[in-house]
């Protein structure tokens, strides 16, 4: 008994030698990254003793913080300012915050902006040398580069690269290993850092400063959250997320916030999220009244990602054995066919929730054939997103592929992105900023995709009518996306076309899907039928064309039957929700 209070004593006396400091590290300070070889001196330099600053070992280079004084005589490097919180989600400075909006509000006079915010998580912080904090100046310098080299090929002044580190003292306790026993009390203090509205205030300030007009171009806002600090972000803006998606009138682009919402391994149940999730379901959904939500919008990018490791313990097993002592007392519906197991969902990690999960993504020896990384996810999200069936895209410079998800998920042009990661490429926990991963290559394609590269300006419009887009003839160049597009168009007229006109232009819609690319799916089929079909009607001189209705029933029944290949599933249910009566009473099972 003796040995045993001995102990406790020890480790109480270590817990309070050991506690973590609850002072800001960086008091009203706004810095510039400073570039350096590795092989130059520290002299005057904010950065840890023990580890080397910032430093990307493949190009050996280190990139270290300046502080500087007026925003005005700063040179081109980019800008990383600190916004620290306490126990009690308050800022620790609200000079901090009001210094770093006016040097950015002084930026905008001359430049755009492309604002990066980091919320750090469990054994973290905001001190120099922290390894979060040194990964993510190597980030900014990354994406620095990227944008001057894209700014010379397209002509115009490079955007300032501005980071935006959310600290707060993600350990209570200092010494490893008794800073593991943090975990419950960590997460609590997240959620009131979250709930208590000044994470809020920064990321709307922020976002006011992104959505500035400028006469240059256009500022971007990527937000990133990791473990606890993904419980942060995602709290923080919830309800924005929310409010943002039911104002979205039917078939438009939904809003997020910023233009980018990124989570690594984040510790916050499945059941935050299902509320949400099953929004989103339903307002998708064609129920006979909004037809429209049925076919994707080509202009549509996502919103909000989440990527979480299949190896990150902490989230996999950690995360449920606490919270099954936090909930043993609370009350939870169990699974039925139209609701999800309330007790699984609020007892796993979002990321370990198979039933939210819509896509996977992993190692891969196939590669793709486009090298392009911004060309890369545009085909991805035009290709797999916009697919109603388990379908997957192969990135060519990292060796990866991403796979989409359907059983049980929502619709496709879903924004809202809940990846399952192989271990591969994300090991554990805290394995999201290797400089040899290939995730970092992937989120550079992320930050750097600004609109999908098939919508502009009427683009759809434009692609249906066969007019020129960038360069596009339909006699010289053959284009699998724009025979998919075609091939959308075609379906929506056999749909919602008038029926006096509906053989005519579903007939040039599924020409010009097959001229684009002859092979794609059924169109080669469901376009000869439809010629043969307007051909019958006009042997059989029943009526001219074009000045009687066409009965749509057999067209109908021989897509559903034979041509169905590669079909949305919408278009199939709503084809399945006619009054036709068909012969074979088991063809529209497939679509249930």
């Amino acid at each position: 008994m003796k040995v045993f209070y001995v102990m406790i004593f020890i480790v109480s006396i270590l817990s309070f030698v050991g506690c973590a400091t609850t002072e800001p590290y960086h008091v009203d300070k706004v810095y510039e990254l400073g570039y350096q070889s590795n092989e130059d001196s520290f002299s005057n330099v904010e950065c840890a003793t023990t580890e080397p600053c910032g430093v990307d070992n493949k190009s050996e280079q280190v990139y270290q913080l300046n502080e500087i004084y007026e925003c005005k005589k700063s040179s081109e490097n980019p800008l990383i300012g600190f916004i620290e919180f306490n126990d009690q989600g308050q800022l620790h400075s609200r000079t901090q915050l009001t210094k770093l909006l006016g040097c950015l509000k002084t930026e905008l006079e001359e430049k755009n902006l492309i604002i990066v915010t980091f919320t750090h998580g469990w054994h973290h912080s905001a001190e120099i040398g922290d390894k979060n904090l040194e990964s993510f100046k190597v980030l900014l310098a990354k994406l620095d580069k990227k944008e001057k080299k894209k700014s010379v090929s397209e002509k115009r002044k490079p955007r300032r690269i501005v980071g935006v580190y959310l600290g707060w003292r993600g350990d209570s306790i200092s010494i490893s290993p008794l800073n593991y026993v943090t975990f419950w009390e960590r997460k609590k203090t997240a959620e009131t850092i979250a709930r208590r509205g000044a994470v809020t205030e920064v990321f709307l300030e922020l976002e006011k400063i992104r959505n500035t007009i400028n006469y240059k171009g256009n500022n971007r806002l990527i937000t990133v959250g990791h473990s606890f600090g993904g419980l942060i972000t995602y709290s923080a803006l919830s309800h924005i997320f929310m409010e943002r998606f039911i104002s979205t009138p039917p078939n438009g682009t939904i809003k997020g916030f910023g233009d980018l919402v990124l989570l690594f391994n984040p510790a916050f149940e499945a059941m935050q999220f299902s509320h949400f999730y099953t929004m989103i379901k339903s307002r998708t959904k064609d129920n006979g009244e909004n037809k429209s939500r049925r076919i994707d919008n080509f202009c549509q990018l996502p919103v909000l990602a989440i990527f979480t490791s299949e190896s990150d313990l902490a989230t996999k097993y950690a995360f449920p054995v606490g919270r099954f002592f936090s909930t043993v007392f609370d009350t939870h519906k169990p699974e039925t066919n139209t609701t999800l197991d309330e007790q699984k969902a609020d007892r796993t990690a979002i990321g370990h929730f198979e039933q939210f999960a819509n896509y996977r993504f992993e190692s891969t020896s196939q590669l793709g054939e486009i090298t392009d990384d911004k060309q890369d996810f545009n085909d991805f999200w035009f290709n797999v997103s916009g697919s109603d069936r388990e379908t997957e895209f192969y990135f060519s410079k990292t060796a990866t592929k991403l796979s989409r998800l359907v059983k049980g998920k929502p619709p496709y042009s879903n924004p809202y992105l809940v990846v399952q990661v192989d271990k591969n490429i994300i090991a554990d926990h805290n394995d999201i900023w290797d400089k040899d991963s290939k995730m970092l290559p992937f989120l550079e394609a992320l930050f750097n995709v600004e609109k999908n590269y098939y919508c502009n300006s009427n683009t759809l419009e434009n692609m249906k009518r066969g007019i020129d887009i960038d360069g596009y003839k339909q006699t010289e160049k053959k284009d699998k996306n724009l025979a998919k597009v075609f091939e959308m168009d075609g379906f929506d007229v056999l749909i919602n076309g008038t029926k006096l006109d509906v053989l005519e232009k579903a007939i040039q819609s599924f020409q010009k899907s097959y001229d684009n690319w002859n092979s794609y799916h059924n169109v080669a089929e469901i376009l000869e039928f439809l010629k043969e079909t307007k051909n019958k009607r006009k042997r059989d001189n029943s009526c001219l064309d074009n000045e009687c209705p066409v009965n749509l029933c057999p067209i109908y029944e021989r897509i559903l039957t034979q041509y169905h290949w590669g079909m949305a599933k919408e278009f199939g249910e709503i084809m399945c929700e006619s009054s036709c009566g068909f012969k074979e009473e088991d063809i529209c099972d497939r679509f249930n």
